[in-house]
Formats: C-alpha cells, sequence, structure tokens
C-alpha cells in the first residue's frame, strides 16, 4: 500500500402546515391579474376622455367668449356712441373679471382710439389669442371688440376634473375587483380549500378522509371523483398493510430459520475443517500427498463463507444490521485489507496496489461494513482477474456538498457487457452461467456490498468492458450528518 497525499440547505414548509390558507396562491393570482387590467382600462378610459376635453378645450373657450360678447356687446357700444369715457372703462374692467381673459380692447372706427384694460394689454400679453367682433350701433359698425385670451383656466379646471375622474374610476376598479375576489373564494375558494387540506393531511398524517361538498358545477364533480379515490386507496392500503405484516412475519420467521440453520451448519463444518486441518498437519509431516485434505479444507471454507454471505442477507433483509459509526484510520483499515487480499490475488498470480490520495487520516463509518464492501469488491476483482493488476485508489470528493472520500476498485480482468451491468448488483444474479461453473459463487456479494453501502452513505456504480477489466468506485462522506 502506499500513501499518495495530495492538497486538495432551507426546509420548504407545506402552507396547509403553517396554517396559511392552500388557497391563498389562487386568489393573489387572481388579484394580481383582474386589479392590473382594469387598472389599464381606468387609464385608458381617462386618457380617452382627457385627449376629447382637451382637444376641444379651444372651442369652448371661444364659446364662452361667444356668449361674454352677446352679453356686453350692447353695454360697450352705447357709452361708445356717446363717447362715455368712464363707461367704457367700468365695462372693460366687468369684462376683464373673466379669468380667460387677459386684455380687453374696445377700437373706436370712427375716432381712431383704442381703450383697453388693463392699459398697452395687446404690448404686454405675448402669449395671448385674439378674439374681435365687430360692435354696432342701430345696426351701423361704429368699432371693434378686441379679447385677448388664453385655455389655461379652463385647461386647469378639466384637469382637476380628470383627476378627480381617474381616482373615481380606480376606486370603482378596486371595489369591483374585491366583490370578484370575494366571489371566487365563495364559488372557488371553499371547496378547494377543503381539497387542499385532505391532500395535506393524507400526506402529513396518512390520514384519507372523503370531503363533505356537494355542488353541480365541475368542481362537484372533481371533489366527487376525489371521494370515490379516496375510498379505494383506503381500501387498497388496508390490504397493503395486512399483506405488509404478513411479509414482516414472514421475513422475521425466515431469518430465524436461517440464524437456526446456520449454527447448525457451522458447528459440525467448523470441526471438519478442524479435523481435516489436523489430518492435513500429520500427513505433511509425514510427506505423504495433502492434495485431499486441502480440497477437503478449502471446500468447507467455501460453504462457511457462503452461509455468512446468505445470512447477512437475511439480516438486511429484515433490517436487523446494525450500523456502529465510529472514526477510523483509513491507512490502517487498508493494511488488514492488503494482507486478506495479497494472498487471493497472488494465487491468480495478479499485482496488487493500494494508493491512498486523500488528504484525510480518518473517516467516519462503520469499519466492520466498510472493510466487508472493500474485502467484496477487491476479491471479485481478484476472481475474476488472471496475470493482471488489481487497484484500489483512494481520493478526495464532495458528497452532497461536503468533504468526502471515493473508493475506485480498477482491474483488467474480464469484464462486464454493457447489458449485464445493470444486473449484477441484484440478489443471486451471475453474469452467466458458464461464468457460475468457472469461478462459482451465489450472486450475492455484489448485493451485499451495494446494500452496506447506502447503508453508509453510499452507492456503487460501476464502467466496466468485455475482455478489458472493471472500474467500481464509491463515495463515503468523511463526517456523515445524522439522520441523513
Amino acid at each position: 500500500m502506499t500513501r499518495d497525499t495530495e492538497d486538495q440547505t432551507e426546509p420548504v414548509h407545506n402552507a396547509g402546515s403553517l396554517g396559511v390558507s392552500p388557497t391563498r396562491g389562487i386568489y393573489w393570482k387572481f388579484l394580481s391579474r383582474i386589479i392590473p387590467a382594469m387598472t389599464l382600462c381606468a387609464i385608458l378610459l381617462a386618457a380617452i376622455y382627457a385627449y376629447v376635453v382637451i382637444a376641444t378645450a379651444e372651442e369652448q373657450v371661444l364659446k364662452k367668449l361667444d356668449t361674454i360678447n352677446e352679453v356686453h356687446s350692447q353695454s360697450v357700444s352705447h357709452p361708445l356712441w356717446t363717447l362715455d369715457y368712464q363707461g367704457i372703462d367700468r365695462i372693460l374692467k366687468t369684462i376683464a373679471i373673466y379669468p380667460e381673459v387677459l386684455c380687453v380692447e374696445v377700437e373706436d372706427s370712427s375716432e381712431g382710439v383704442r381703450f383697453s384694460w388693463p392699459e398697452n394689454c395687446g404690448q404686454n400679453t405675448n402669449n395671448a389669442q385674439t378674439y374681435v367682433k365687430p360692435l354696432f350701433h342701430e345696426n351701423k359698425s361704429i368699432g371693434n371688440l378686441y379679447l385677448g385670451y388664453t385655455e389655461q383656466p379652463m385647461l386647469q379646471s378639466l384637469y382637476r376634473e380628470i383627476a378627480i375622474g381617474f381616482v373615481f374610476f380606480l376606486i370603482l376598479t378596486f371595489v369591483a375587483g374585491f366583490v370578484a375576489f370575494a366571489s371566487l373564494r365563495h364559488i372557488v375558494g371553499r371547496p378547494l380549500e377543503l381539497l387542499m387540506s385532505s391532500i395535506h393531511k393524507a400526506k402529513e398524517a396518512e390520514a384519507r378522509e372523503s370531503i363533505s361538498w356537494s355542488s353541480s358545477d365541475e368542481l362537484g364533480e372533481v371533489i366527487e371523483s376525489y371521494n370515490g379515490l379516496i375510498s379505494q386507496v383506503n381500501e387498497k392500503t388496508d390490504e397493503l398493510v395486512a399483506a405488509r405484516v404478513d411479509a414482516e412475519k414472514a421475513t422475521q420467521s425466515k431469518g430465524q430459520f436461517l440464524a437456526n440453520m446456520s449454527h447448525e451448519l457451522r458447528t459440525p463444518l467448523n470441526a471438519v475443517i478442524g479435523i481435516t486441518e489436523m489430518l492435513r498437519e500429520e500427513a505433511e509431516e509425514d510427506k505423504r500427498d495433502t492434495e485431499a485434505y486441502d480440497r477437503v479444507a478449502g471446500s468447507g471454507r467455501h460453504l462457511l463463507h457462503l452461509i455468512d454471505d446468505i445470512l447477512l442477507f437475511a439480516k438486511y433483509e429484515a433490517r436487523e444490521m446494525d450500523i456502529k459509526m465510529a472514526s477510523l484510520n483509513i491507512d490502517d483499515m487498508l493494511s488488514d485489507v492488503e494482507t486478506i487480499v495479497e494472498p487471493l490475488a497472488k494465487r491468480a498470480n495478479n499485482t496488487l496496489q493500494l494508493v491512498n490520495k486523500s488528504q484525510y487520516d480518518s473517516l467516519v463509518s462503520d469499519e466492520l461494513r466498510l472493510k466487508q464492501i472493500v474485502l467484496n469488491l477487491l476479491s471479485n476483482a481478484a476472481k475474476f482477474t488472471n496475470n493482471g493488476h488489481i487497484q484500489l485508489t483512494i481520493s478526495d470528493t464532495r458528497v452532497n456538498e461536503k468533504p468526502g472520500i471515493v473508493f475506485s476498485f480498477k482491474d483488467n480482468g474480464i469484464g462486464i457487457s454493457g447489458d449485464d451491468q445493470d444486473s449484477i448488483f441484484n440478489e443471486f444474479a451471475q453474469v452467466d452461467e458458464s461464468t457460475t461453473r468457472q469461478y462459482g459463487g451465489t450472486g450475492l456479494g455484489l448485493a451485499i456490498s451495494q446494500q452496506l453501502c447506502q447503508s453508509l452513505g453510499g452507492k456503487i456504480s460501476v464502467t466496466s468492458e468485455l475482455d478489458k477489466g472493471s472500474e467500481f468506485s464509491f463515495s463515503l462522506p468523511v463526517n456523515p450528518v445524522k439522520g441523513a
């Protein structure tokens, strides 16, 4: 064995378990769609209304100016005809009170004189537009009325109206949205809450209950179908529970039977092996042939190995296998493994190499079970390889985002075809009958190794090519989390 040192997530809570309405998501999805849609409609309507109103603002101002002219033209014409300048001044001031009127001027066409309020308003009002109407006295034109006007006061009034209308539309939108929300909750929400509550109970407490709800709509049909499904599931579950109880009893009986049989078989086999070893030693001292004794002892040890595999497999099936996690030294474990496997490798003229590239000196695992996995995989490699090379490499990796160690077993033996790689971890599985006849075995070694590896938090995988060798590997966390 060589040592090569290199430098090298939040629970999701169930909505039903937190006391939150399981249909809350539907309500908010509904509101998130209807409120923006109705708000957009309100904005669109307000924009259309504003466009129409603003587009007709000038027309409305001109109509108002026409009305002012009709009301005050005679009041201006009479003092202008009689040259009552003070009267003209009073009328101009009266007309200038209107907010749209910025400037008022009266022209006396006969005298060529202009009267204005405020004074010189024509020169001082740059942004004003001009409204002109002739003045008559007894159907005779005597002058003109000039009104400098602006649309701003009317536009400001219209803006206020638009803002008030928009707020009204928004309030109407939210009221309509919440009315729709209340209707949805009454028509759809209640049956869905009952349905989701029943599903959560079935998931968390395995309590499958039918729902008391009746309606003639599609939701009523869904709940009726769900109740029928629940009834069928309850019936099948009762049958499965009864079958599981019977299967557990049968498994316990099988495990007890195998344990008893193991004990009954081990005792005579150990006696046969012991006596055979004694006879072999006597024959060796007398320089007689020991081949027959070697065969008997080898067959006895092979039988003991098969019995151990079957008993271990029965314990795993019965879930009686104890896993004892503790810190173990990697180099010490590899030394023990090398001592056991090296004679097996040399028997078929193979070279064995154990390489430790991990930066960790130890890991937390069940040393007995881990040794068993490593021995099984190395023994398999030695059994199916002749005049070849077997290598175990240990290096660092990540297991579930935590520090881990990967064990890689590589050989250049007979290999495994792609079609057979999926079945080699099944119980009592062999690649083919010829392999069984030539190499022996029950087909439990890889199945037991896979089960032990899963108990330690890993899984064995294989890549292989026929007649070119195989590579088995598995990863284990350096410090496994309890309950993982």
